[in-house]
């Protein structure tokens, strides 16, 4: 399939990368309108899986899982073709997905029954793609919560292969009502959390949700949405942020924020709502969404929280930092770089079926634009110039940013996939005091080698160590003979791209010198 592309970039960081797929974008037509939802990386061989839907004619959808290569093509080991499609029900759709320590395929989302009233429903894949018999019946977990409707929007493992959902259910008299369900091993209801499996958030209104949930380093489970708050007194539909943190056992902890939960306004009586979230290594929160203006437009809006729900002053405006670039601007994903950096998603463009485009941003660590992404710390990016968005994201092992979502194409939309470049800054603290090394050449290659000057430092004397983008640290083997202070250092083929620090060690432990190394792939 050709087809034309819209980049408003100047810089290579934030552009599409010209190696994966057709110029950076995987495009998957399956024949009907689809969407990918969510989007993860294979940690062990950097298989990207996707799930989202399809949506034939006089169906409720297709869930579907698709698997790709590194490179952006078709993974055949993938159910024979690199795509799962789920046709059972009178419709499916998969919201959320991650990947077992035993690379099982776990995917969340919902089921439309010949009623057409909808479950949670949780599908669990072997690593070929096909169905796991040891889960659910067949492979596929229906969870009926509630009185009537539920849905699950997102998912999170937990030890021994357990599963938390969090999405919404109608309870008794209320429509829709934020929910944490816990799941055993083998897809049913785990007894022993909250009430029968199911921990929620009282409500006063009929529409609130979980649109996203996870986990912090001692086992509390946060969730976040939005929380229906009626009509306000101009007559528009009002809601508010929603946060909530959760014990292991399924109750609200009552040290954070207002006894277990943050509702928090952006704008005054209009709709806000966090789409996504995600726990940084220090288990602050932050969230990502939209609120609405009192114009009727649509601004994106970034949070950030401590772990205790409070908010982080040193984080743009008192913890919130807003969008602005069209009429709409929409978040959909959040993901915290190991130095600190924030990464967003989502669409910017014009209202109901005007064109958008794939929005990526990228902020410092106190809330600040990054000057050194795109323009203004954001890209624009289009397939064919018509109505896209980015619902997802994931980074590889090197640094690159996996964006997927979906594109208006000639006929209807398109799941797609990006992958965009991304300088990846080394989140290891440096010390100030130790003499810089000259590195030549510098960016260098992963398996090329390098000429290194230190002055006052003989090869013999010291060990080389790498510190990587993430934090790994590599020692490296160091050629002498080239005289007092000079030596070669040889990069191994599968280093990661990104920014590296380059350390010389003394027998004693002492770092003697250092330097920046940029590594290219």
């Amino acid at each position: 399939m050709m087809f034309g592309m819209g980049i408003e970039t100047h810089a290579q960081t934030g552009g599409l990368d010209p190696l994966f797929a057709n110029g950076g974008i995987f495009v998957h037509d399956l024949g009907a309108p689809d969407r990918f939802q969510k989007v993860l990386v294979q940690e062990a061989d950097q298989y990207l899986v996707a799930t989202g839907y399809t949506m034939p004619p006089g169906t409720g959808g297709h869930l579907i899982v698709v698997r790709t290569l590194p490179d952006g093509t078709l993974d055949t080991g993938f159910d024979g073709d690199g795509v799962v499609e789920i046709n059972a029900f009178n419709g499916t759709i998969g919201f959320d997905l991650f990947q077992q320590d035993d690379q099982k395929i776990v995917v969340a989302g919902v089921r439309a029954d010949a009623n057409s009233d909808y479950a949670m429903l949780v599908v669990r894949l072997l690593s070929d793609g096909s169905l796991d018999p040891s889960f659910g019946v067949g492979g596929i977990s229906e969870l009926v919560i509630g009185t009537g409707n539920s849905y699950a929007y997102a998912a999170s493992p937990l030890s021994g292969h357990r599963i938390l959902l969090a999405g919404a259910a109608e309870l008794g008299s209320t429509d829709d009502v934020p929910v944490v369900v816990r799941v055993d091993e083998y897809g049913a209801l785990d007894p022993t959390f909250g009430n029968a499996g199911v921990a929620e958030v009282p409500v006063i209104e009929d529409d609130s949700r979980f649109w996203d949930i996870g986990l912090q380093s001692d086992g509390g489970i946060v969730a976040c949405g939005a929380y229906d708050q009626g009509t306000g007194t101009g007559g528009y539909l009002d809601s508010d942020v929603l946060v909530a943190r959760f014990t292991d056992s399924g109750t609200l902890d009552p040290g954070f924020g207002n006894g277990g939960t943050i509702i928090m306004p952006i704008s005054v009586e209009m709709s806000e709502s966090a789409q996504a979230m995600t726990i940084d290594a220090n288990d602050n929160i932050l969230l990502c969404g939209q609120f609405v203006q009192t114009d009727l437009t649509f601004d994106a809006f970034v949070m950030k929280f401590d772990p205790g729900g409070q908010e982080d002053g040193g984080f743009g405006n008192g913890g919130l930092v807003t969008f602005q670039n069209a009429v709409v601007d929409l978040f959909d994903d959040v993901a915290v770089m190991a130095d600190g950096r924030v990464l967003v998603c989502g669409t910017s463009g014009g209202p109901l079926s005007d064109p958008r485009d794939q929005v990526l941003a990228r902020y410092l660590s106190d809330g600040a634009p990054d000057p050194a992404f795109g323009i203004n710390g954001r890209v624009l990016t289009t397939v064919m110039g018509g109505s896209d968005a980015a619902t997802s994201m994931a980074l590889t092992a090197d640094g690159k940013i996996i964006v997927a979502g979906y594109a208006e194409m000639t006929t209807d939309l398109d799941a797609t996939i990006f992958r965009h470049l991304n300088e990846v800054g080394s989140g290891v603290d440096e010390q100030e005091d130790v003499p810089d090394l000259v590195i030549m050449p510098n960016p260098l290659r992963a398996g090329g080698s390098a000429m290194i000057e230190a002055q006052g430092v003989a090869a013999w004397a010291a060990t080389a160590e790498l510190i990587g983008p993430y934090g790994h640290t590599m020692p490296l083997a160091i050629d002498g003979g080239r005289g007092p202070d000079r030596y070669v250092l040889h990069l191994p083929t599968s280093l990661a791209a990104g920014m590296h620090i380059l350390r010389l060690v003394a027998a004693d432990g002492a770092v003697i010198g250092r330097a920046r190394l940029v590594v290219l792939r």
